[in-house]
């Protein structure tokens, strides 16, 4: 009797996990249970759209169609993990992308298999360190998917080496080929869920606004207010949603529940997010917790519909990389399952079991340590933990940069003056990371000095950005000089200033501030250390600029001499000249908080703008027939405008007029766009593959030296130009 109770227990247990303790017993039970025969049908299922997702991924997100604007720019600087990696000439990067969709494109059709997931393999983690600014959890989950499927099986299913070597077609895959996608995919899932226990996620300052989207209007609909949606649906329940679902869809009878919410999540993130092909691969992923042989009985149900009599399905294949018992049972497609498999004595250890076990450990151990192995890479901690990539915190903290402020001083000379951020990097994303930022650094200091003459070049940065809706702050010392400062990747640079946590409770306060502000009017919320000042201009566009302090002791010093120096304290405010400088010292020995509130004048001189590009009283036709701006006959009250400004006015009347028409179009020819659009894509990609083996081959065509030389002048602004106004 409790021999039978044992038994009962056991096939309870291995009904519902697919395993019991006697797996887990001694080494060769575990990995009688790893090498367990699987169908390969999902798993072929997967490497197929996985295959498809990233041939459109290595063009769109990976960036083939852009490669001169990535690698042919000259003296770019780059960010890799390690200094030693290099980007090669463009025409050559062109090439490796080519490699790389190739391998993508064999990894769909199982053609070539190994090679081809080698190929991708190499191409895309090489392009994966060589720029950390492409960093994200998303790109990071591509690579070890591809990872996976190079030591799998994956092409024992509808593929054409199968179709080469009949040996491998349709032929069992091991259990450990299901397990590593479905850790993978669970990890993804449930430590986003840890990181959003993250306290400005469970507050709802993480994601700001998404209930206006429309993928929520059914909630609106039942007359849910937007604090609602923005708190409970979109911070609660995607907490609660990437906590569970991974164990949702482990169990059978919760699977359906699984596959329904998570697929509608992934759906819903394709609308809201330019995410790429990510909410694609993760709807690609979640069948892969269903039984192995699930697309047989998918297609044997759609052939009982098409056909009054069934075609026998062909059976799985034994393989020598499994390991079977004397007794199976069949499921009704004649796929074994991995309950299916009874029972029986355990294997002996060999080198390829023990590499097996051994690298399946340290992979599983590699993934659960580095989400948290931010107290060893200390000096790739800035406000957030480590590097923006394998973390998996996904959403939890949102940005807003208001100032990057690049200052030089040549020692020799004493000759100072402010850079362009934008000088030498194509994205500001250096800005948020102190690593980065010391290469950004760096390789400046470089250019200044190789190739426009300085000599002991000094260069500080003044970064003022806010995190989860708190007070802007700086984020970087600008006391120090970021080319002789001290980086190591296991301390923590001294040079990063902390967030200000301390001041978090003051975001009620700020949002009612911000709720009963006078209508049309911006406010900026600002803290700053004591010790340190902020300059300032306002600009001449900005009316009624009013600073009051909240918190703290400031000293106003106006450039112009005919204002007196103001001091003041909590409560206490104060109007600023529009057109003027400056500078506000934080002199109380607690930081300072102050808020500024004006009136922008650019809404309405963009009204003015729109009407006149309406009547198209402002562009003329060049030499060329391009039509261009004729900044001549713009009013007066343009006058003061910078041409930033200008360019600004200029891009968002295009946004505003491609608005205004997808109003009008139907939904056919929002997707015929759509198709345009990625069609222009690959057809630039392939066309600059062509033009890189072209110039391989038979050389690049000549270009003059002098158009890539570049003036101190190019690359500085003005101090009045300093872009960083609060």
């Amino acid at each position: 009797m409790e021999t039978a109770n044992k038994m009962e227990k056991k096939d309870r247990m291995a009904s519902l996990f697919g395993f019991s303790f006697n797996d887990f017993r001694s080494i060769g039970s575990l990995i009688r249970l790893l090498r367990r025969p699987c169908d390969p049908a999902s798993l072929g299922v997967t490497r197929i759209l996985f295959g498809v997702l990233m041939m459109l991924d290595v063009v769109v997100e990976r960036g083939m169609h852009e490669i001169d604007i990535r690698y042919a720019i000259p003296n770019q600087c780059a960010f890799p993990l390690f200094n030693l990696l290099k980007p090669m000439s463009a025409d050559w990067m062109a090439i490796l992308y080519f490699a790389m969709f190739l391998g993508a494109v064999g990894i769909m059709l199982g053609f070539m298999y190994r090679l081809s997931c080698s190929v991708y393999c190499l191409c895309y983690w090489y392009l994966f360190l060589l720029d950390k600014t492409t960093w994200n959890n998303h790109s990071y989950l591509y690579g070890l998917l591809a990872l996976q499927f190079l030591f799998s099986d994956a092409h024992f299913y509808r593929s054409l080496d199968g179709l080469l070597n009949g040996k491998i077609c349709n032929t069992h895959v091991p259990l450990w080929n299901y397990f590593l996608i479905r850790f993978q995919i669970f990890t993804v899932y449930f430590i986003a869920g840890l990181k959003k226990l993250d306290p400005d996620w469970i507050s709802g300052y993480s994601m700001e606004n998404l209930s206006s989207n429309w993928v929520f209007e059914p909630f609106r609909y039942v007359s849910l207010p937007n604090w609602f949606i923005d708190l409970f649906i979109v911070h609660i329940g995607g907490f609660t949603l990437d906590l569970t679902l991974g164990f949702v869809l482990f169990f059978d009878k919760s699977r359906p529940f699984g596959l329904f919410f998570g697929g509608m999540f992934h759906l819903m993130n394709s609308t809201m997010f330019t995410i790429g092909m990510f909410p694609y691969a993760m709807l690609a992923t979640l069948p892969i917790f269903c039984y192995p042989d699930w697309p047989r009985r998918f297609i044997s149900r759609l052939r009982k519909l098409t056909r009054k009599t069934e075609d026998k399905p062909a059976p799985v294949q034994r393989s020598m990389t499994c390991i079977y018992e004397s007794e199976t049972k069949k499921s009704p497609a004649g796929a074994v399952s991995v309950q299916d498999i009874t029972v029986g004595h355990p294997s002996r250890m060999n080198c390829r079991n023990l590499m097996l076990l051994t690298l399946l450990g340290f992979y599983v151990g590699m993934q659960c340590f580095l989400p948290y192995s931010h107290s060893v890479t200390k000096g790739y901690n800035t406000w957030t933990n480590g590097l923006y990539g394998y973390s998996w915190d996904m959403m939890v903290h949102s940005w807003k940069t208001q100032r990057i402020a690049v200052s030089y001083m040549e020692k020799e000379t004493g000759r100072t003056g402010f850079l362009n951020p934008e000088a030498w990097s194509v994205t500001d994303r250096w800005s948020n990371h102190g690593d980065m930022l010391k290469q950004y650094a760096t390789c400046v200091a470089g250019h200044l000095q190789n190739d426009l003459g300085f000599h002991d070049i000094e260069l500080y940065f003044d970064v003022w950005k806010a995190m989860n809706k708190r007070f802007l702050q700086r984020m970087f010392d600008p006391r120090v000089d970021m080319v002789t400062s001290d980086w190591r990747p296991f301390s923590s640079p001294h040079w990063v200033l902390p967030v200000l946590y301390d001041l978090s409770s003051w975001r009620n306060k700020i949002d009612i501030i911000q709720k009963t502000a006078p209508e049309n009017y911006d406010i900026i919320f600002v803290a700053d250390l004591p010790g340190l000042a902020l300059e300032n201009y306002v600009e001449t566009t900005s009316v009624n600029v009013t600073l009051e302090v909240l918190d703290g002791i400031v000293l106003i010093e106006f450039d112009d001499e005919s204002y007196d120096d103001v001091t003041l304290n909590t409560g206490e405010k104060i109007e600023l000249p529009s057109g003027q400088f400056h500078n506000i010292y934080t002199i109380s020995d607690t930081p300072a908080c102050y808020f500024f509130l004006f009136y922008s004048t650019l809404p309405d001189m963009y009204d003015v703008f729109k009407e006149m590009r309406n009547n198209n009283t402002l562009t003329t036709i060049d030499e060329g027939g391009e039509e261009v701006l004729n900044i001549a006959d713009l009013p007066d009250m343009f006058r003061d405008l910078t041409s930033t400004q200008l360019s600004n006015f200029e891009r968002t009347y295009e946004i505003d007029t491609y608005k205004d028409h997808l109003v009008y179009i139907t939904l056919v020819e929002t997707m015929r766009t759509s198709v345009m659009v990625r069609f222009k894509k690959f057809y630039n990609s392939f066309a600059r593959v062509h033009q890189a083996a072209y110039n391989i081959w038979y050389g690049p065509e000549t270009t003059s030296d002098g158009d890539d030389e570049l003036s101190v002048d190019e690359m500085s602004f003005e101090q009045d130009d300093i872009h960083g106004e609060l």
